[in-house]
């Protein structure tokens, strides 16, 4: 084991990668893959209540797939348009 870098550990949350931040939590502290995904969690958590990380909820696959089939949709309808007017 080796000794736990907060900052670093941070660092790695702040930046996204989470794997990264459980990958090094449970290095230092020779704990469980569960164990260090529930406290990389609860230390995101603790900086976005600080300001120092955006919480970004987990986007639905499927609320993509309709969003991009009703853009894609919209577009279609306004090439057709222009096309018709020319």
């Amino acid at each position: 084991m080796t000794p736990l870098d907060n900052g670093a550990l941070d660092a790695e949350i702040l930046a996204g990668r989470s794997i990264q931040a459980i990958k090094r939590y449970r290095v230092a502290t020779g704990c469980g893959l569960k164990e260090a995904k529930d406290y990389v969690d609860a230390r995101r958590a603790t900086l976005a209540s600080e300001g120092r990380v955006a919480v970004r909820p987990r986007t639905n696959p499927a609320v993509v797939a309709v969003i991009a089939a009703a853009v894609a949709g919209a577009l279609a309808q306004v090439i057709v348009r222009n096309l018709a007017h020319h």
